[in-house]
This record gives C-alpha cells, sequence and structure tokens, in this order.
C-alpha cells in the first residue's frame, strides 16, 4: 500500500483530486449563502406586508372611531329616532364596505336602529365590548369573534351616548368585517403561493387568503406555526402551516395595546429555495464534470509530459553530482521518482552551495573591511556577519591591549556572567599559560594537534565529551565554555605580520556546529579583519602623530604669544612712556618739526604695539585658556564683527567644555576662525551664522553665510584649493577629529558648511579611553 502511493502518476491524481476540494467547499459556501441572502431577503418582504397590513388596519380603526364620536353629535342619533337613524346607518354602511352594521342599543343592550335589519330579541349585553362602553365615554375596541348567524369574524367597536344631564341615554357599535384583508392583497400582492392568515389569541382561524371558506372558524393551536405565534407573538420563523406545507412565515399582533389577535404571512420553502438548489445542483455536476476531465488528463498525459522526463533528468541528476553545477531539491529520501531525482540534486549542489556561501561571506567581510573608518563599527559589523554566516549563538573579538589585557571590543550572544568573568583575561596573569586564549595569543600551541588546525586555530564540537581528550593545559578554556553550555566552540587568532593582536571567539550550545572546514574558511576570513585592523591602527597612529604635532604647534604659539606679549610689547610699552616724558621735558621754545617728529614716532610706536598685541591674541588667545571655548567663540565673533562689519549670529547648545580634550577644543576653535577668515576674504557676507550643538553621538558644527557664494563642482578640483587655501585647513582639521565635512553653495546663494564630527573623538580620556594599539 505504501508502495503504491509512491507512485507519481497516483500522487498526481490525489493532488488533483485535493484541488478540487477547495472548490467543493467554495460551491457549497456560495450556495449556503445564497440559501442565506434569499432568505433574508423574502424575511424582509413578507415582514414588510404583515407590517403594512397591521397599519392599514390600524387607519381602520382610527376611521371608525372618528366616525362613532361623529354620530354621537347628530340629533337623530342623540334623540333615538328609530327610523330616521336606521336610514342614516343603513347609508352608512351602503356607503362603507368595511362596516358589516352599524347601530344603537339602549343601556340594556337592546337594539334600537340599526343599519341591517336584525331580529328584535338580538340584544348586546354579553358582548364584552359593549359591556365596557357602558363604564367609559371613550371608544372601546373589542376582540375579533365569529357571528353566530353567518359564521364571519367582525370586530366590535363601542361607544356610550349620554344626554346633556349626563345620563346614559345607550350606545352606539359598529361590527367591522375582516373583507379589508382581500382588499388589502389586491392592492399588494404576496409574493409567490404566498399565504395570509388572521388568527385570535385561541389559534381560531378568523381569515385566510386564499381559500377562506376552507379554513375560517377552523381552531388549530396544535398546528406548528399557530403554536409559535401564540408563544412567541412577533418574529419570522420556518415552520409548518395549517395545511402541513413548510414555509417562511413573518407574523404580528393586530394591535400591541389590545389582544385582537394577529396577522400571519408566509411563502412556501420549496419555491423560495428552488433557484438555490437548482444553481448548487447545477453548479455541483460541472464540478464534477471538471474533475473527471482533469483526472482523465492526468492519468493519460502523466506517462508522456511527467514519467518519462523524470527518469531522463534521474539519470542527468546522478552525473551532475559528481561535479557539474545544478540546483538541489530539498526533498527527503523514497521511493518516488521525483524524490530520487530531488536527492540526486542534492548530492550534486552541496559542494557548489558551500562555495558559494564563502564566496558571499569573503565578498561582506571584505565590504566591511574596505569601507570601515571606525574600529568600533568595524568590529560589530564583523561579529555580526560572522554571526549571521555560522549561526552561532555567541560570537565575540577579543584584541591585545597595550596593559596586555584582552577584552572583548566586540561581541553578541555571550551570557553577560560568561562576559564579565572573561573579559578580565590578561597576558600578564599568573595563570596565563593554564588559559587557552593566552597560549593562542602568546602562539605557544602547537599547529597540527589534535583539535586544532594547521594555522594554529582551536575547535571542539563536544565540549563535554572532549575535554579530557585535550592536552594538559589546554582543555581549561573549553572547560569554562562548557560550564556556560557551550558545547561548539572556536578560537582563530587575529595575525598581523605573524603577531598575534586577538582571537575570535565562536560559540554554540548545539553540537558539530563549528566542522573543521568551516574553522579553516573563517581562517582566511580574519586575515581580511586582520588587515583592516592594521590599516585603522595605522591611521590613529598618524592621527594621533598629527595630533601631537598640533599640539607642539600650539605650544609654540602659546610661546610666541606670550613672548611677544610679556617682551617685545612691554619694551615698546616703556618706549611710548619714554617719549610721552620726552615730550612734556622739551622746552616750550623748542622747534616745532622736532615736536611733531617726537610725536609722530610715539603714535608708530603705539601702532606697532597694538599689531603686535593684536598679533600675540591672534597667536592664543588668552580668553580660550582662562575662560573656556564658549566665551573665546563669542568674543572671536564680537572681534571679527567689530572689524569687519559682518553681523555673526553664533549658537552653542549642548557643549559640556569640561568633557573636551585640548585637542577637540583647540580645532573647533581653528576651525571657527579660519572658517570667519574665508567669510572677510572672499565670502563678501553681510550675515554669518554659526552653530555648535552636541547631539549625541555626535558634534554638530554649522557655518553658513549670505555672501556671493561658489561653484561646488569647481572646488573638487586642485585649482579651487589653490585659491581657497582655508577650505583646506578646514578640512584637515575636521579629519583630524575623524569626522566629515560637507559643503554646500551655489553662486549669489551664499555658502553652507556642515560639520559632523564623532563624540568619541573630542571627549576626554576619563571620558573614553581608546586603549587599542
Amino acid at each position: 500500500m505504501k508502495g503504491f502511493f509512491s507512485n507519481l502518476r497516483v500522487r498526481l491524481l490525489g493532488i488533483v483530486l485535493l484541488a478540487a476540494i477547495p472548490a467543493l467547499v467554495f460551491v457549497i459556501y456560495t450556495g449556503l449563502e445564497h440559501r442565506r441572502l434569499v432568505k433574508k431577503n423574502a424575511e424582509q418582504q413578507i415582514l414588510d406586508v404583515v407590517q403594512d397590513m397591521v397599519r392599514f388596519h390600524g387607519q381602520l380603526i382610527r376611521q371608525t372611531r372618528q366616525l362613532l364620536v361623529l354620530l354621537t353629535e347628530i340629533p337623530e342619533v342623540r334623540q333615538s329616532r328609530t327610523q330616521s337613524c336606521s336610514a342614516l346607518f343603513s347609508d352608512l354602511v351602503q356607503d362603507h364596505q368595511d362596516i358589516l352594521n352599524l347601530g344603537l342599543a339602549d343601556p340594556e343592550g337592546k337594539i334600537i336602529c340599526s343599519g341591517r335589519p336584525t331580529r328584535l330579541s338580538n340584544n348586546l349585553a354579553d358582548r364584552p365590548y359593549f359591556q365596557e362602553a357602558l363604564t367609559t365615554r371613550q371608544v372601546v375596541v373589542g376582540e375579533y369573534r365569529l357571528n353566530p348567524a353567518t359564521d364571519k369574524p367582525y370586530l366590535g367597536l363601542a361607544r356610550s351616548l349620554w344626554s346633556p344631564s349626563g345620563r346614559l341615554q345607550g350606545v352606539l357599535f359598529v361590527n367591522l368585517d375582516l373583507e379589508w384583508v382581500q382588499k388589502f392583497i389586491s392592492n399588494k400582492p404576496l409574493p409567490e403561493k404566498g399565504v395570509v392568515n388572521v388568527v385570535d389569541n385561541q389559534g381560531v382561524i378568523l381569515t385566510r387568503w386564499p381559500d377562506p371558506q376552507q379554513w375560517v372558524g377552523a381552531k388549530k393551536p396544535q398546528k406548528e406555526i399557530i403554536a409559535t405565534v401564540l408563544s412567541q407573538k412577533q418574529g419570522v420563523s420556518e415552520a409548518s402551516g395549517i395545511d402541513g406545507l413548510p414555509r417562511l412565515y413573518a407574523f404580528i399582533p393586530l394591535n400591541h395595546a389590545s389582544p385582537q389577535g394577529f396577522v400571519i404571512a408566509g411563502v412556501p420553502t420549496k419555491i423560495l429555495y428552488a433557484a438555490v438548489r437548482d444553481n448548487l445542483t447545477r453548479n455541483l455536476i460541472w464540478l464534477g464534470l471538471a474533475t473527471a476531465l482533469a483526472l482523465a488528463a492526468a492519468w493519460i498525459l502523466s506517462s508522456q509530459l511527467i514519467l518519462q522526463p523524470m527518469n531522463t533528468l534521474i539519470k542527468t541528476a546522478q552525473q551532475l553530482a559528481s561535479g557539474n553545477l545544478g540546483v538541489r531539491t530539498g526533498l527527503p529520501r523514497g521511493q518516488g521518482e521525483i524524490l530520487k531525482l530531488g536527492h540526486s540534486f542534492d548530492l550534486m549542489a552541496e559542494g557548489l552551495q558551500q562555495r558559494e556561501k564563502f564566496l558571499e561571506l569573503h565578498h561582506k567581510i571584505m565590504v566591511v573591511t574596505n569601507q570601515a573608518n571606525d574600529l568600533e563599527e568595524l568590529l560589530k559589523e564583523f561579529v555580526r556577519e560572522i554571526a549571521d554566516f555560522t549561526n552561532c549563538t555567541a560570537v565575540g573579538i577579543r584584541i591585545l591591549q597595550k596593559d596586555g589585557t584582552i577584552p572583548y571590543e566586540a561581541s553578541q550572544g555571550f551570557s553577560q556572567k560568561f562576559y564579565q568573568r572573561e573579559n578580565r583575561l590578561s597576558l600578564e596573569a599568573a595563570n596565563s599559560e593554564k588559559h587557552l586564549c593566552q597560549k593562542l595569543i602568546k602562539g605557544t600551541i602547537t599547529p597540527g594537534t589534535p583539535y586544532f588546525t594547521g594555522n594554529g586555530s582551536f575547535f571542539v564540537n563536544a565540549a563535554g565529551r572532549g575535554i579530557e581528550g585535550i592536552s594538559e593545559g589546554n582543555g581549561i578554556t573549553c572547560k569554562f565554555c562548557h560550564e556556560y553550555g557551550y558545547e561548539s566552540v572556536a578560537l582563530i587568532p587575529l595575525r598581523i605580520k605573524d603577531r598575534v593582536y586577538g582571537l575570535l571567539h565562536l560559540a554554540d550550545p548545539q553540537e558539530n556546529r563549528l566542522p573543521e572546514h568551516l574553522v579553516q574558511e573563517l581562517e582566511k576570513v580574519a586575515i581580511h579583519l586582520s588587515l583592516a585592523l592594521e590599516r585603522l591602527w595605522n591611521e590613529e597612529n598618524v592621527r594621533g602623530l598629527t595630533h601631537e604635532l598640533m599640539k607642539a604647534q600650539e605650544k609654540e604659539r602659546l610661546r610666541i604669544s606670550r613672548e611677544l606679549h610679556d617682551s617685545v610689547a612691554q619694551q615698546l610699552s616703556a618706549v611710548k612712556i619714554s617719549l610721552d616724558n620726552l615730550l612734556e621735558l622739551l622746552p616750550e621754545k623748542t622747534n616745532k618739526k622736532l615736536k611733531l617728529k617726537v610725536n609722530q614716532i610715539t603714535q608708530n610706536v603705539h601702532q606697532v604695539l597694538g599689531s603686535i598685541r593684536e598679533l600675540a591674541y591672534g597667536l592664543r588667545p588668552p580668553v580660550l585658556d582662562y575662560l573656556g571655548l564658549t566665551r573665546a567663540l563669542y568674543q572671536l565673533c564680537e572681534e571679527f564683527t567689530g572689524r569687519t562689519g559682518i553681523k555673526v549670529n553664533l549658537l552653542i547648545a549642548g557643549i559640556e567644555e569640561d568633557k573636551l580634550n585640548e585637542n577637540a577644543v583647540i580645532t573647533i576653535y581653528r576651525f571657527i576662525q579660519e572658517g570667519l577668515n574665508n567669510v572677510r576674504q572672499h565670502a563678501q557676507a553681510k550675515n554669518v551664522t554659526i552653530k555648535l550643538v552636541s547631539s549625541y553621538p555626535k558634534i554638530i558644527l554649522r557655518l553658513e553665510d549670505d555672501g556671493q557664494g561658489f561653484d561646488v563642482i569647481e572646488q573638487q578640483s586642485g585649482a579651487f584649493f589653490e585659491k581657497h587655501m582655508g577650505l583646506l585647513n578646514m578640512q584637515e582639521r575636521v579629519a583630524l577629529l575623524g569626522g566629515s565635512m560637507q559643503i554646500e553653495s551655489q553662486p549669489d546663494q551664499g555658502t553652507h558648511i556642515l560639520v559632523e564630527v564623532p563624540w568619541k573623538e573630542v571627549v576626554r580620556e576619563s571620558q573614553e579611553n581608546h586603549n587599542h594599539r
């Protein structure tokens, strides 16, 4: 039986049948939904019929009430004149087809006058509505009841007649016929084969349309629809009628205020759902025919179109599995043709996929290492790529520090306890030779031994079972990893010129996640990281040397500034004082030309003194050392405005000067100073806006003017920088802080310079310590 269902042809036929099941469900659902909509529409239609009938009946009652009220005011009626009163009533009965009889009775119920001939012995005293009318001056509406003489149902209404002195003279009464039902139906036809019944509160059928003669007077409280009406009073229901036929009924009381009976309208369900049944039957037939044709086609064509090509492809796939390109099916092994084909393709594609994955990893790592300009960013991206590729739970990178420690500079997935314990490792520790991470960095292991690759990387895929097999001393690291639930562990050295500067650490709680061929491939990937680390460290060293050069330059500026201020400026001040004293000591009869010459020399000395002081201030503003960056910048802008007349709007926000290192303070000051000099020399601007804002993790500096601007494309050429060395100096200063500078400008539209500097490049060493090599 199992082999039978493994046959491709049988499975194909099964798929065809399965494909037909949703269609079958849809057809049935559509039929049920169609039936629901038909029923809903029919319910509303017949409910509208019974409601309209009740409204029609209520209008008839109101008209009759008005008639009784009017009759009480007619003299012939009030004076109980039998002949004239009967004549009047007879005319009214003839004019109103709905009135079966109209008359006047005395307080004892004896009929005095009537619109239709009655027996003299006819008495109304036993009528409930007559007795109620004796006690009130309102119009009383009775219940429908059968006339014993005619077996026709009627509804009695009555109103008492009183003399001006307050004496009861008699009772006016009206008997209404149920012929209004026929009149209503003739004006508003029922649905096809529809029926209308009017029953009283006892289940007696007062009228029925059609065929009233057959059912009027019959008492059928036991019938399903009658019982439902008497119990529920109002609603919609599917039930058997008084004739036994199932119908959809709607029913409602004739008068909610008084028990006069119920109106019931219904339509046969056979006719109501006929179109639904026809559509469902037709759809099922078409679906059956389509399924049968599909099965026949699948049976006939499967051999030629599927089986033979599949057998050919199986043989081809077995040949391709030896090394040619192909794809994998992902299907499990089995007896079916497609499963065999899938297995063959899986074997063929195994090696290709591994090679493609490794090539893709190398490409991603090369992109990361080549584009990274920041050590932290590089390590985080590298860890993320390795974790995504290997699917290892934990990945980390240890970097050897100047103090001999080897902390994780980037990691993910390690538990907090493991990280805190392992992050404290140091090559200077007394037990450093017992820890495998330390031994790998020191280079004291023997490559090619068990659990080590030929390049010296360590790997184990069952730490719990493999600890005892590791040589003495090396197993401690595996033990630590195993204690925290890691079974698969790999340690890959990061080398720069045959010296180990760090480790790539991978760990996973599952076994066999890090086979040797994967570790060997990760060794190749680690070379890219090592080269990138070497590049970034070299760049960092160059940047450090440049910073030192700038420090030396600033120190020399400070020395020259102080020398000019304390020595040259003081000496010139002394010369000026001496000249001033000389003028005072000259006699009044001294040659005027001599005095004028001495005065001119004094003024020249004063100008030179001012220039020297300005030069000393420009070399190193004292306010920068004593009052800080913010005050120095405000003073720089004020003095610039005083000298040039160009308005400078300076905004500084969020800058915590106590956290900025000396290089950052000097660089920011010199950048703004150089920018203002460029504005003065080239921009021809009237206004300058400078914004210095700390927005972690960056410090943002904007310098904007409303001057003549320039062509940004031209500024890319060397000729531009020959004319605008100031911008080049500004870019170099920003680069020293690891930041970026963007210039936006157009002729006659001003210039906008945006500078972004990483926060970690400007904080003091106590705030953020970079200890990389």
